[in-house]
């Protein structure tokens, strides 16, 4: 006795079943290529209400992982100054980063708030990419009279993505799969 033929019905169905296992697949290594790419180690230092006035460094440990090639920097948080209440005042922002508590320090460019007489102003400088990594950090701030200061200061280890080439070639070659799959779809449905 022999097994009868596959019918139509079956053998779509292990087709649909191979279709599955490969995407389940794919995702997987997408998932691997993630967690191996997820190499991001921040810091974030908080001040709240502190005072700050014509030249104020806060300094601050950096950890960094040893491939870092640079630190992200960023602060946002409000101001508000401590009289005279009706006058604008103006702070400036800089971060800083050198190899000892002491500096050294390489200064990035200015950040410039000016805060309304008699308000607390809200301020975010966004994200300033440090070209180096250093074992300290510093965020300085510079301001016309005395204000009170609160916020978080975040420092960012930038780690250079090792796996960006390898998702760029997985990408390409799931378009060839897909395209090689299609045409195979249409020549065998034109045979």
């Amino acid at each position: 006795m022999h097994a009868p033929a596959p019918t139509q019905e079956v053998l779509a169905t292990l087709s649909r079943n191979k279709s599955v296992t490969l995407r389940s697949a794919l995702l997987v290594v997408a998932f691997l290529v993630g967690l191996w790419t997820d190499r991001v180690y921040g810091q974030t230092e908080t001040l709240s209400g502190a005072t700050i006035g014509m030249d104020n460094q806060f300094v601050f440990a950096h950890t960094s992982l040893p491939e870092a090639t640079g630190i992200d920097f960023s602060f946002s948080g409000g101001f508000a100054p401590m009289y005279p209440l009706e006058e604008s005042h103006t702070v400036v922002i800089n971060f800083e980063w050198g190899p000892t508590a002491t500096g050294p320090w390489t200064v990035s460019p200015d950040y410039v708030n000016t805060v309304p007489g008699g308000m607390t102003d809200f301020f975010a400088t966004g994200v300033f990419p440090g070209p180096d990594d250093a074992p300290f950090v510093a965020i300085h701030f510079y301001a016309g009279d005395f204000m009170v200061v609160s916020g978080t200061f975040t420092h960012t280890s930038v780690i250079p993505e090792p796996a960006t080439w390898s998702q760029g070639m997985l990408g390409a070659s799931m378009l060839g799969v897909l395209g090689f799959r299609r045409h195979r779809r249409v020549n065998s449905t034109s045979a």
